[in-house]
């Protein structure tokens, strides 16, 4: 198996497993473990490569816990108030 690329040395890695073929990832991190994830199989006579598997996480960070200045309407009155997500990743 390959990540972006690069071998991953399933001797050294603890935290992956194979499992019937499949590569298993135990406690996924985004920083580590985000990317595109190839199968390279070979025997006597040749190599077969997967289509790429590509691994992404989504994500949502704290609000702001900034408080904001009061707004105030009148009665049936229409007003706007604008809210701004916090940085995030994944689904729209």
């Amino acid at each position: 198996w390959q990540l972006n690329g690069s071998d991953i040395d399933m001797s050294l890695e603890h935290r992956y497993k194979l499992n019937g073929g499949n590569l298993v990832v135990f406690n996924p991190n985004r920083n580590w473990d985000t990317g595109s994830y190839q199968c390279f199989a070979t025997n006597s006579l040749g190599t077969i490569v997967s289509r790429e598997a590509k691994l992404q996480f989504a994500y949502l960070e704290n609000f702001k816990t900034k408080m904001r200045s009061a707004v105030s309407v009148r009665e049936g009155q229409g007003v706007v108030l604008l809210c701004g997500p916090p940085p995030h990743s994944g689904g729209k």
